[in-house]
């Protein structure tokens, strides 16, 4: 994205972001936080993941919009290794903050929710936290993301 140039959400739907719900991305984040990508535990959270948005789960959701799941263990990769880069964000409305991927995949979920109103962002942090822990613990906040295996 060229500077001065405003994100904007995909409408690609061939791709895994355009079809992530609240839930959807709370686990991906949380996976990445935790040094996911593609792997058996990766793999298993997403199989057991369920799209607040369609109720479907991930299974489910991929065979509908033909989307796989290998797909999104890569969009796990990526916010993973975009978090580990050490490199802040050189433009934009995160410029200088660190954990780019993160920062992204929020940017997102806020537009998504802004646009359907706040609660639309219960199902994040109802997965964020019954699935995952208290991540948003201060501890949690300023621990500096796991390198990439």
């Amino acid at each position: 994205v060229p500077p001065g140039e405003p994100l904007r959400p995909t409408t690609n739907r061939s791709l895994p972001a355009a079809h992530l719900s609240p839930s959807l991305v709370a686990h991906v984040l949380a996976l990445a936080d935790a040094g996911g990508g593609a792997d058996a535990a990766t793999h298993s959270a997403l199989k057991s993941a369920v799209c607040s948005d369609t109720g479907l789960a991930l299974p489910a959701l991929a065979r509908e919009t033909g989307v796989t799941i290998a797909r999104f263990e890569r969009l796990v990769e990526a916010v993973r290794d975009a978090d580990a880069d050490g490199s802040a964000c050189r433009h934009g409305p995160a410029e200088g903050l660190p954990r780019r991927g993160s920062l992204l995949l929020l940017r997102l979920l806020w537009q998504r929710a802004a646009a359907r109103g706040k609660p639309a962002l219960w199902p994040f942090f109802r997965v964020l936290h019954g699935r995952y822990g208290a991540a948003l613990t201060e501890a949690a906040l300023r621990r500096p993301p796991p390198p990439p295996p």
